[in-house]
């Protein structure tokens, strides 16, 4: 991409200077999973672990981006993701869990782990991205 300046100086315009600059495509962002705890506080979920029923009662959604002290910033849209439990598979379209996700991820013993995957987001240059997959041990 070439950006020019001009600028007029007494009537006449003039070529103030110039560069060359290389656009790159945005990187692909890190998901995670969102939810509220007990006390109304937003946690965010790269990996690790969650208690199961505060999880779900948390309103989890699952985002994507770089974040905070990235040098890049942008916001993601999560068009849809897929949970894993075993070999089973549960679909959501959208960023919320659906309610059959939520149910089943309620009723998981302790040290169950849930594997979302199949991430698909969309960032501001309308590029539709299959992202990396986020594992979760329930508490």
């Amino acid at each position: 991409m070439e950006i020019s300046v001009k600028g007029n100086i007494g009537g006449k315009q003039i070529n103030l200077g110039g560069n060359t600059y290389r656009v790159k495509q945005l990187p692909d962002p890190k998901p995670y999973a969102v939810y509220k705890d007990n006390n109304g506080n937003s946690r965010s979920v790269f990996d690790g672990s969650v208690h199961g029923p505060t999880f779900v009662a948390g309103n989890p959604t699952v985002t994507a981006g770089y974040g905070e002290d990235a040098l890049v910033q942008a916001n993601f849209t999560v068009r849809s993701f897929t949970i894993r439990i075993g070999r089973r598979t549960y679909n959501s379209n959208g960023a919320k869990f659906s309610q059959e996700q939520m149910g089943i991820i309620s009723n998981l013993p302790s040290g169950s782990p849930l594997i979302i995957q199949r991430i698909r987001a969309v960032g501001p240059d309308g590029i539709e991205r299959n992202l990396s997959a986020v594992a979760i041990e329930v508490l």
